[in-house]
């Protein structure tokens, strides 16, 4: 491993353990570099800005859980049907704990998972679009996921301040129907891959695959 990608990778891991110990916003740029060792200009070489270490983090967090859902998970499940499981997984495992559980909502509120994030959904829906062949323009796809996003931000947002006793896979569930129908996506192909999705996930073990730990 190059010297870069191992400064790289001690910064996500410090500022997890800070993240997880502090929140999000007592954590400063400054007390991750010098626990790294190095300059804080050094830092901001790696990650402009607390956002991008933030939305790094959650990037990483999700591309591990798609990861596991791709070796997991029967070959035979398309992408649909995957993303019931790995949405499942990322928010079993937040909400399971919490710690993460305030972290995500500071993160939330400030909408700091906005650059990564939503570029690596979007590219989860573009095989929706492809997989069931939905008459979505570039544009239209555009808006669309603008739309999701809010949704499911507020959604999100909702759930914590209300401290809603909803299971996360019944939380996953409501999300994704809205995401299906505003693709345009058939009920009876939602209601098979939720149904599965929500039948099966207690099956597999995940608890390895955390945000912050």
């Amino acid at each position: 491993m190059k010297k870069g990608e191992e400064t790289k990778n001690k910064i996500l891991s410090t500022a997890k353990n800070f993240f997880y110990e502090k929140g999000y916003k007592k954590t400063s740029m400054k007390e991750i570099a010098e626990t790294v060792g190095i300059a804080q200009g050094n830092l901001t070489y790696y990650f402009p800005t607390k956002d991008y270490l933030v939305s790094e983090i959650f990037n990483d967090y999700f591309l591990r859980i798609k990861d596991y859902a791709v070796k997991n998970i029967p070959k035979c499940r398309n992408a649909y049907y995957k993303h019931f499981y790995v949405s499942m997984i990322f928010n079993i495992n937040i909400f399971g704990d919490p710690t993460t559980t305030s972290f995500y909502y500071e993160t939330l509120k400030k909408q700091s998972v906005d650059f990564l994030m939503h570029s690596s959904v979007d590219l989860v829906y573009s095989d929706f679009v492809e997989i069931f062949n939905l008459p979505i323009t570039k544009k239209q796809f555009k808006y669309l996921t603008a739309a999701d996003y809010g949704a499911r931000r507020e959604v999100l947002l909702r759930y914590i301040e209300d401290d809603a006793k909803m299971p996360p896979k019944d939380l996953v569930v409501l999300i994704l129907t809205n995401t299906s129908r505003l693709l345009g996506i058939r009920d009876v192909d939602l209601f098979r891959a939720s149904y599965e999705a929500y039948r099966q996930i207690d099956r597999y073990s995940f608890s390895h695959i955390q945000l912050l730990k």
